[in-house]
């Protein structure tokens, strides 16, 4: 029955919303990373700055979501 459960709930944390992976501390955590770190490397993120998440459910089972959000949202 736990498997069972750990199954379900890694089906559902595998959404395709990145926005229900990361919470709003969490982003804004890493938002705050990346503007160091673009300041530390001055010339980097010139085209642009995306954040991907990488998603890892009970079974081990990865999804990477590209671009799930981008410094300025």
């Amino acid at each position: 029955m736990r498997r069972l459960i750990a199954g379900l709930l890694g089906l559902i944390f595998a959404a395709t919303d990145a926005a229900f992976a990361l919470g709003a501390s969490q982003r804004a955590r890493l938002l705050r990373a990346g503007e160091w770190w673009l300041g530390a490397n001055p010339g980097h993120g010139e085209a642009g700055v995306r954040f991907d998440v990488v998603l890892v459910d009970g079974a081990g089972r990865i999804r990477r979501i590209a671009d799930a959000f981008r410094l300025g949202d």
